[in-house]
């Protein structure tokens, strides 16, 4: 569900959370209009999975970026 993540962040970033439909999340990311909202069910669930995905994908260039240090020794050794 990779097109409708990036058509729901389009989406947002461009008219905000009240103004994003499912509906409009589905065609922007080329599906049909009731895909999102068989997927995800509501907009509030949509987001949720957008935030996760969010912080998932942070997460996992924070541990590149620091390897196998950490704590003090990370700071120290980057700063």
């Amino acid at each position: 569900m990779r097109g409708c993540w990036s058509a729901a962040v389009e989406l947002i970033c461009a008219k905000g959370t009240t103004r994003t439909t499912l509906k409009e999340v589905g065609v922007v990311a080329g599906y049909s209009r009731g895909l999102a909202s068989h997927r995800f069910g509501t907009k509030d669930q949509l987001f949720t999975f957008i935030v996760r995905s969010v912080g998932e994908l942070w997460l996992k260039e924070l541990r590149l970026a620091v390897k196998d240090e950490s704590g003090r020794a990370c700071h120290w050794r980057r700063g």
